[in-house]
């Protein structure tokens, strides 16, 4: 995860306290574990000030159902 937007501003104490925004396109592996390494998401990070903390969006595309199905580990939170 350390090449997201969310890592860049997390990583930044500033960034977070200035609530900096950043957003990039990034793998879907890069966040969840035995995804499909060809798809993409769109991320959106934003500092949450003296929260100390990083609030991130993902979105991802709508994805053809002719690509091959692959399984993925089940998210834990």
């Amino acid at each position: 995860m350390a090449r997201t937007a969310t890592a860049r501003i997390a990583g930044n104490p500033d960034a977070v306290a200035t609530c900096a925004e950043d957003s990039d396109e990034a793998e879907v592996a890069d966040w969840f574990a035995g995804a499909n390494p060809k798809l993409t998401l769109q991320e959106e990070a934003i500092g949450l000030g003296s929260y100390g903390r990083v609030l991130t969006l993902l979105t991802l595309d709508e994805v053809d159902e002719d690509e091959e199905e692959t399984e993925w580990e089940e998210p834990r939170f």
